[in-house]
């Protein structure tokens, strides 16, 4: 039978590839950019669905606030998703954290061990506790930390979750997500070097984090840590060095791309 999931992340390219994995396992994804977005298509939605993604680190609406709000309007399990390590309150509040890169059985036995956990507990008015284990991507894609800032041992691309993809999908298909993630991440790189260059830490952070999620979900690893010190990075010369190893992280898979490596 097939089941649909609420996917809440700002990140065009987390969505896109979410559901592309999904779709073979006879799941649907029904998109939203915001928090505020998904409750206001709960709001309007004839049929509810029978889980929510959702992205640990959203614009406005966010966090323990916007899982209480989702409780309030839903009983479907929720599914915490990120690229970084996620605040102890927030963890606890969500049935279940996966971290990026996420793979599609992880999250079905997360959705399933959740719904099993939820019907046979009496309801209270605590939040649940998590209940499935973080899925963890390779070990090379997760093994740098954040405030990481010699990117040069990391690959362009981790090959264990390329191999990964390469299982599922079409050379075509899969070649049309990376260079989505390419183009995207060109993009906010000039929104990027706009905010350096007026100084907006908030901008820049919002826009790292941004790429660091794109970037986590096709295990593109090399930009992915790159952005991750750029989140985190307290000042412009530290900004200017990791937008530079991000720059040449991203050129390089735009090489890998024109060489047609898949």
């Amino acid at each position: 039978m097939k089941r649909t999931l609420l996917l809440i992340d700002d990140d065009a390219i987390s969505r896109e590839v979410l559901a592309v994995l999904l779709a073979p396992f006879d799941i649907a994804c029904f998109p939203a950019a915001s928090g505020e977005a998904a409750l206001e298509l709960l709001r309007n939605s004839a049929t509810m669905p029978d889980g929510i993604l959702v992205d640990a680190q959203l614009p406005a609406l966010s966090g323990t606030e916007l899982i209480a709000a989702l409780r309030s309007a839903i009983v479907a399990p929720i599914l915490l998703i990120s690229a970084s390590a996620v605040e102890d309150g927030v963890l606890t509040a969500a049935d279940a954290f996966l971290r990026k890169p996420l793979d599609p059985k992880a999250i079905l036995a997360a959705l399933d061990a959740a719904i099993v956990t939820r019907a046979a507990k009496a309801p209270t008015n605590s939040a649940p506790k998590v209940q499935a284990a973080e899925a963890e991507p390779s070990a090379t894609a997760n093994a740098a930390p954040e405030t990481e800032h010699d990117f040069a041992p990391w690959p362009v691309i981790d090959f264990e979750i390329l191999a990964k993809f390469c299982s599922r999908l079409k050379p075509v298909e899969l070649r049309v997500m990376y260079q989505a993630l390419a183009d995207d991440c060109a993009q906010r790189m000039s929104v990027l070097r706009d905010a350096m260059r007026a100084e907006d830490a908030s901008q820049v952070r919002a826009t790292a984090h941004a790429i660091k999620g794109g970037c986590a979900m096709l295990g593109v690893t090399a930009a992915r840590n790159a952005a991750a010190s750029l989140e985190v990075a307290e000042t412009a010369e530290h900004w200017q060095r990791d937008c530079e190893a991000l720059g040449e992280a991203l050129r390089a898979l735009q090489t890998m791309l024109a060489d047609a490596f898949f």
